[in-house]
């Protein structure tokens, strides 16, 4: 599975978000509706199911569905680098 359909799929799947709402761009917390909660729902689902760590500036600092995909993905790689 790719790493954006993983993250789509949590969105979807744990936190009740509208899969139609889920395109790059789209805002996380003002498109998704997501707060900061349910953000950190995300973070740690994602981290449990992909064996990754993402920083806390960095968790800071995603704003968009494209933005989570984009360091999840940088994780991943990290993660299979240091394999």
């Amino acid at each position: 599975m790719l790493i954006a359909d993983t993250v789509r799929t949590v969105l979807v799947v744990h936190l009740g978000a509208d899969p139609d709402r889920l395109e790059g761009p789209a805002r996380l917390d003002e498109d998704v509706g997501l707060d900061s909660l349910g953000l950190t729902e995300a973070l740690l689902v994602l981290e449990d199911e992909l064996s990754i760590s993402i920083p806390d500036p960095v968790q800071a600092a995603l704003r968009t569905v494209d933005d989570l995909v984009a360091v999840v993905a940088a994780q991943v790689g990290r993660r299979r680098d240091q394999a």
